[in-house]
């Protein structure tokens, strides 16, 4: 593997997507031997720039995440299928089993473009000013469903994640000003709702519930029900995910220094805060969690301390 290489797992096959090679590579999990190679598409220039996809299941979003959002297990929830962007504007949906390719779609979207890859939608909206969002059926050739658009070239979009069924939260800034924060909640077949959210710069999926985090001038978090209700208003400190129900609350940034770290529990739905006291003498980027322990690493080992998800 190069640097840029990524790979995604199945339940018997990992797909390794190589960069330098320029092709999707099935690999063995038994014994890492490759079972299928596929080029990779190329614009009309020879550029085969893309990015991947998983398709999610709402099982894996729903488990613990990591301290930058990203879920700690997106496999779970019997994922089979991956998106490809490629750089002629085409996205492909496979088979992470087999390989095969399911449908095939053109002028969809840009591989730095924001992709979200859900169940059975492909949520895209693209890097510019005056954006749409856009919602395709990963089922069926159909023509896609506009969610939002955005109001003049002054806003763009800055973030995506699924936020229930059929429906899509963005985080969206006027002018590139991170104060002016919004996140749009746009779901199929009704008016998109707009939260304000100043200085947002993350959002992580909590099922119906998405999370803004802020990173500056000092962390905060907020935590919107599915009807945009404030459960928790700029709580200090950094949240993560332990499952769909439940957050930990950090008072500090996670990061490489060994220090105490005080650490409170939340509960998604009430907003309810109880206070878990603190981790002693950890290095707070070490740190991981279930719905049961959190293990960090200290000077000379690694300490677990042990909590309840409610």
């Amino acid at each position: 593997m190069h640097g840029d290489d990524e790979l995604f797992f199945g339940t018997d096959v990992l797909v390794l997507a190589d960069r330098a090679g320029h092709r999707l590579v099935g690999l063995r999990v038994s014994d890492g031997t490759e079972k299928r190679s596929r080029a990779d598409p190329r614009d009309q220039y020879g550029n085969s720039r893309n990015s991947i996809h998983l398709v999610t299941r709402e099982e894996g979003l729903a488990g613990p995440g990591f301290a930058g959002g990203g879920a700690r297990d997106p496999w779970r929830g019997e994922v089979r299928r991956i998106v490809q962007v490629a750089s002629d504007r085409s996205v492909r949906l496979m088979e992470l089993g087999t390989g095969a390719v399911v449908r095939r779609r053109t002028n969809v979207a840009e591989p730095d473009d924001l992709v979200v890859t859900h169940e059975d939608r492909l949520y895209v909206a693209n890097d510019d000013g005056g954006y749409q969002l856009l919602a395709y059926d990963l089922g069926s050739s159909a023509e896609p469903t506009v969610l939002h658009r955005a109001q003049d070239d002054r806003h763009r979009p800055r973030g995506l994640v699924p936020c229930g069924e059929h429906r899509a939260c963005l985080l969206e800034v006027t002018d590139a000003d991170q104060a002016t924060a919004v996140v749009v909640a746009a779901a199929e077949g009704k008016k998109a709702e707009r939260w304000s959210a100043p200085g947002a710069d993350l959002l992580v999926p909590l099922g119906e519930r998405v999370l803004a985090r802020r990173t500056y001038p000092d962390p905060a978090v907020t935590l919107f029900g599915p009807d945009g209700q404030r459960v928790l208003d700029a709580r200090d400190g950094t949240a993560v995910r332990v499952d769909a129900g439940n957050l930990l609350v950090f008072a500090e940034p996670l990061g490489s220094g060994e220090d105490d770290r005080s650490v409170a529990g939340v509960g998604t739905e009430s907003g309810r805060v109880v206070e878990l006291g603190q981790l002693k003498d950890v290095r707070g980027e070490s740190c991981s969690w279930n719905t049961e322990v959190i293990a960090c690493a200290s000077t000379k080992d690694f300490v677990l301390y042990r909590f309840a998800a409610s």
